[in-house]
């Protein structure tokens, strides 16, 4: 009989696969995400099928992890509202991550992702798809709705990465930053 997999090993080859991303991009080996998780070299692929299968479960794991911090309880009925609430937790959430942030945007940009994968993250943010297709529906973009995503999620990237290293009237600039983006993408 077999032995039931560990979430515990599971969750150390995602965390630690997050790590080596973020240090070595996409070349990080299976081989040493699994030495430093502290498993045996096989093992890895008990719990993954593929270096692709765990590099996809990492994404799914940050972008879920995203999800829950942005899409909390608040729910408010003027949708600037609304987006300037998810703006805050989601740069909230990236200045605590900065490592997950960096292998999603290594994983991001290449073309392991699955299309399943892409799928199940855009399901993981529905409440947000749904208002964000609505205002496009009144015309309230510039631009086409993937588009648009795109510019916010950069815009927000960027502000992080200056918070990150700006102390100072953050909250400020986290203000002005989504100013700036409402302002980029947003007919008046």
């Amino acid at each position: 009989m077999a032995r039931p997999l560990s979430e515990e090993k599971r969750q150390a080859l995602i965390q630690t696969a997050i790590d080596l991303i973020a240090e070595q991009g996409l070349s990080a080996s299976t081989a040493n995400i699994a030495k430093q998780a502290g498993v045996a070299s096989g093992t890895l692929f008990t719990y993954f099928d593929s270096k692709e299968a765990l590099f996809n479960q990492v994404y799914l794991a940050i972008k879920n992890d995203i999800a829950a911090a942005v899409l909390n309880d608040a729910v408010h009925n003027d949708w600037q509202t609304q987006m300037q609430h998810w703006w805050n937790a989601y740069i909230a959430w990236g200045i605590r991550h900065p490592r997950e942030r960096a292998a999603v945007r290594q994983l991001e940009s290449s073309p392991i992702l699955a299309q399943e994968t892409r799928q199940q993250v855009r399901e993981a943010f529905i409440p947000m798809w749904q208002m964000l297709a609505e205002a496009e529906r009144l015309g309230r973009f510039y631009l086409p709705l993937d588009l648009t995503v795109l510019m916010m999620e950069n815009m927000m990237e960027t502000t992080i990465q200056y918070l990150t290293h700006e102390t100072q009237a953050s909250a400020r600039y986290q203000q002005i930053g989504f100013e700036m983006m409402w302002r980029a993408v947003v007919k008046a």
